[in-house]
């Protein structure tokens, strides 16, 4: 959400890694590797200030379109 603390973030990603991680038991189906990497490229946006504001600026642009 976009109210979401800094810790709400990382604890979803880490309940989130483990559960979509290639190498967990019983997924060998090659989806999870696709939802791993897309996983890990949105918290790598939400850990940096300045890409959660271009974001946010992209939003509204899109909006008032």
């Amino acid at each position: 959400s976009k109210t979401a603390t800094e810790s709400d973030v990382k604890k979803s990603f880490r309940y989130f890694s483990r559960f979509y991680h290639p190498d967990r038991i019983g997924h060998g189906d090659g989806g999870d590797d696709r939802h791993f990497r897309n996983l890990q490229k949105a918290y790598d946006v939400l850990m940096k200030p300045k890409l959660i504001k271009l974001c946010r600026i992209h939003e509204k642009t899109e909006v008032n379109l």
